[in-house]
């Protein structure tokens, strides 16, 4: 099986002009294999498994998942249609990334 992933990126200036910039892309991934590149070419994510309607993801260790206790092994689940966000504030810019399961596919 593979599953159909959107991530949104949101880039945003720590300083003036304070612009941000946002893409999208979509990946079309096989299990544990990893996608998303991020600017110093590590992967961003990892499709661990699927299992039903759902599918396990492993984000990079320079991430931090928002807005939720942070899981010990960096893995998320994501149901059929569910975003979930992580944040990388380290760099010249503040990252937040936006994962969204759009389905799953034989």
């Amino acid at each position: 099986m593979k599953a159909i992933i959107e991530v949104k990126n949101i880039a945003q200036d720590w300083k003036p002009p304070f612009q941000k910039k946002i893409d999208v892309k979509e990946f079309t991934v096989d299990e544990t294999k990893e996608f998303d590149e991020d600017s110093v070419h590590e992967f961003v994510f990892r499709l661990c498994r699927i299992n039903g309607d759902k599918c396990q993801i492993e984000y990079n260790r320079g991430y931090t998942l928002k807005g939720y206790e942070q899981p010990g092994d960096r893995k998320i689940w994501l149901e059929s249609g569910e975003s979930k966000e992580i944040s990388q504030l380290w760099n010249s810019n503040g990252i937040t990334k936006k994962v969204t399961l759009k389905q799953l596919v034989a």
